[in-house]
């Protein structure tokens, strides 16, 4: 089956943006380890993100890519992920966990498209999910782990629309970027 011009011309932009997961969830780090991972989000309040148990960093092109990957600890101590950063990766895939008021939940995002992976309630709910789980069943529980990956879902795209902002302004963004080469640099100490 053959894509119309239209679609096609929607694919290479997307293409051409995917650059952004990448800077996005780099950022995101620095924001996390740099500034205590504090992020106030409208309709949700103050949200608590940590980098957990995965980063994979990529740099270099579809055919020629280099990837570092790190497993099983806090990111703080992913020495290997770190030197991928002095090198010039990217994040490429992250664990988060996502702590909100009421509910802390893991999740692991894709750069290239901010996609959501593995969804995993770690506290919160817990009444709400035996009564949930007595009333409504296996339907229940989904119908709740769908409104968790939206809660999420928002917490991520607030936050992206955070770096859009600081991302459009020249001035905000050299500080930003001047922040994150600075931590980056740090790493090697």
């Amino acid at each position: 089956m053959e894509t119309s011009p239209t679609e096609r011309g929607a694919v290479e932009r997307l293409r051409e943006m995917e650059f952004l997961g990448a800077e996005f969830l780099t950022w995101l780090w620095w924001r996390c380890e740099a500034g205590g991972g504090l992020f106030s989000i409208p309709s949700v309040g103050d949200v608590f993100i940590q980098f957990v148990k995965l980063v994979r960093l990529e740099s270099g092109t579809q055919s020629n890519r280099e990837m570092v990957q790190c497993l099983g600890r806090a990111a703080q101590e992913m020495k290997e992920a770190k030197i991928g950063l002095l090198l010039g990766k990217k994040v490429a895939r992250a664990r988060l966990v996502i702590k909100t008021e009421t509910i802390t939940m893991e999740v692991t995002i894709s750069s290239k498209a901010l996609d959501f992976h593995g969804l995993k309630i770690v506290s919160g709910f817990d009444d709400t999910l035996e009564e949930v789980t007595a009333i409504e069943g296996a339907r229940g529980l989904v119908l709740l782990k769908l409104n968790v990956l939206k809660e999420a879902r928002l917490i991520i795209h607030s936050i992206f629309d955070q770096f859009i902002s600081r991302r459009l302004d020249a001035a905000v963004w050299a500080r930003e970027k001047k922040g994150v080469r600075e931590w980056i640099l740090s790493l090697s100490t």
